[in-house]
Formats: C-alpha cells, sequence, structure tokens
C-alpha cells in the first residue's frame, strides 16, 4: 500500500487529517476552504447546524468581502438594503 493510499484510509477509517477546525462560521468556512486548496485534509466540526432562533450574521468590511472573493466563496455573502455586505447564518 502507498503512502498515499495509506494516509486516504487512515483519514476515512480514523477520521485523521492535517487541520481539524472547530465552528463552520464564516472564519472557520473560509479557513477550510483555503487550507484544502494548499492540498491539506481538513475537518470542519460544527456542533449544530439547524437554523438559530436568533437574527445572526455578521457584516464584513471590503476587504474580507475580496478574501472571501479570492477563496471563490462570495455565494455565502449578501448585501443589505443599506448597501453593506452580510454573511449567511449557515455560512457552510
Amino acid at each position: 500500500m502507498g503512502t498515499t493510499d495509506y494516509s486516504e484510509m487512515r483519514r476515512r477509517e480514523f477520521h485523521e487529517a492535517d487541520i481539524v477546525i472547530v465552528g463552520a462560521g464564516i472564519f472557520g468556512c473560509a479557513a477550510a476552504v483555503a487550507f484544502g486548496k494548499q492540498g491539506r485534509s481538513v475537518i470542519l466540526l460544527e456542533k449544530s447546524l439547524k437554523e438559530p432562533d436568533r437574527i445572526v450574521g455578521e457584516l464584513l468590511q471590503p476587504g474580507g468581502v475580496q478574501a472571501l472573493e479570492e477563496l471563490g466563496l462570495r455565494g455565502m455573502t449578501y448585501r443589505t438594503p443599506l448597501g453593506e455586505y452580510g454573511v449567511a447564518s449557515n455560512v457552510c
């Protein structure tokens, strides 16, 4: 069994990864995508994917929107009526 095959088997069987990220919010999702694009294996953990019972979301500065665009994650944002950018509550 080659090294790549062995690593893949360990990832699947034992849930091993190069990086484990806890929290699938905006930073967790962006970090997982960025590390994945670097060729690293990533496990992204989130305790609950249910819709929150309160208004949530984060406003982004223009640099944050640009960073998400560069990662190919522009779809996780929305534009408010005032022209600000926000992030959907379940971003991943």
